[in-house]
This record gives C-alpha cells, structure tokens and sequence, in this order.
C-alpha cells in the first residue's frame, strides 16, 4: 500500500512522487551485508536467525571457535576478568574460582569452578568466561564487534550507540565480522578495522530505520498521470533522495 508524502513537478509535463511503502522487506534478507547480526530482545525477532538460546551461548560458542585453551587461560591470568583467576593448588595444577558475591552482605568469596588437573576443559573455561562482563573486550581481539542496543518505546529503534535511557533502552545483542568476512565482503583488499566498524554501525542504522518505517516507493507520471515507472525498497531519507534523482535522471532522458 503506497501513501503518498510528497511530489515534484520537472518541468516537461512529467512528475516525480514520493510515497510511505509497507511493502518492503528486511535489509538483512536481500542486500550484501557484512556483518552477522543477532539480538535476544524480548517479543522482536532477531535480525538474523541464529541457534542460540541466550547471548551467553553465543559467547561461549564464539570464544571456543576463535580461542584456544591456552589463550582463555592466559586472559584469565592476566586479570582482565574481575570475577575469574586461576590460582594453583598444592600439587602445582590449575583451578578455576569463581567469585561470588553475596545480595545481602556484599561480601565477596572465592569459590572452586573446575579443577583442571593434567586434562585442560577448554568447555568449561569458555563457558565461565561467557558470563563475564569483560568478554566482549576479549571477543573483539578476534572480531570485529559491535554491542547493539535497542529503544523500545512506541516502536522500536537499533543503535550501536547507547540511547542511555534507563526506563526503555539497554543492549540486547550484538553485529559481528571475522577476518573471513571482511576479507570476502571487501574482495580481498587490505581494510581497516575502523572501516569495518562503521559499515557495521551502518548495517545497524539501516536495520533500525527499517524497523521504523523508513520505507518508501517512488514514482513517475506523464502529463496524463500515467505511471511510468515506480520503484518500491527505498530505506531511509538517503536512500530516497538517490531514488528521486534517479527518476529526475529518467525524465530528462525521455523529454
């Protein structure tokens, strides 16, 4: 269902118009996207499908795929976790301990996750790491990655920037490359990781706009009101003026 919004009369008796399209489908379906994008929002879709049940899952699996045993555990003995160490036990093997912290005290204990003796459980290890804060920051030494957050408050909005609004925002899951994405999306040529970042900031902005509303058809008319050409899928007021252009473009080649 097209509602028109706007027009422009060019001059050779032709007209170019502008419309509201409901008709378009997610940018993430049918253009050449970079990244992989998944969210865990509560009663929306995810913009790409994906098998994981919780964002944790996600983590672990990300983590064991692009970490070795030894890598986790160097980034644990580094201290970049607040909540993890690996300590030795009388016999020289390592142990994971967890801290807790209790609700109604504060207080904080350490306490025994895994103790990994002569037989290193990568699985175990990827997975207490995944419940960090800090994982992100570790995943991004493999990835590109970008947190995405989400305003829900009459309709939906996506960022890779925080809205900072306590009440209808938070993060609610993340866009991603690897080195075979990057490689493959920019054919092979050498690309910077803030080029990256911004194109995935794009594919975010691009969603969200999308989610909005921001769709729009754009159509020609003859002198008579004819319909010439209409072409529906425009995403956002960019992509409109390209669309706008294009027909000017049009009927200039017809006059």
């Amino acid at each position: 269902m097209l509602e028109k919004i706007g027009g422009e009369a060019l001059g050779n008796g032709m007209t170019v118009e502008w419309a509201w399209c409901d008709d378009v489908e997610s940018p993430r379906t049918w253009e050449d996207n970079l990244g992989h994008m998944f969210t865990w929002a509560r009663d929306y879709d995810s913009p790409d499908e994906h098998g994981h049940k919780h964002p944790e899952d996600f983590m672990k699996s990300m983590l064991e795929e692009h970490f070795t045993f030894e890598e986790l555990a160097e980034a644990v003995r580094s201290g970049m976790f607040e909540s993890l160490r690996l300590e030795k036990d009388e016999h020289g093997h390592e142990r994971l301990e967890a801290m807790y912290r209790s609700w109604l005290t504060g207080e904080e204990a350490w306490d025994v996750v895994d103790d990994y003796g002569d037989y290193p459980d990568s699985e175990t290890l990827s997975e207490a790491i995944a419940q960090c804060a800090e994982a992100p920051a570790l995943l991004s030494r493999a990835v590109v990655l970008r947190t995405i957050y989400m305003l829900d408050h009459s309709g939906a909005a996506y960022s890779t920037r925080d809205f900072r609004d306590r009440w209808d925002s938070g993060a609610v899951g993340f866009i991603w490359a690897d080195e075979d994405d990057v490689s493959s999306w920019f054919g092979g040529v050498p690309t910077s990781m803030e080029k990256v970042g911004k194109r995935l900031d794009f594919e975010v902005e691009r969603y969200s706009q999308w989610v909005g509303g921001e769709t729009y058809a754009v159509m020609l008319s003859d002198a008579e009101g004819n319909i010439l050409d209409c072409v529906c899928g425009y995403i956002g007021d960019d992509d409109l003026e390209v669309g706008i252009e294009d027909m000017r473009d049009q009927a200039k080649q017809a006059a």
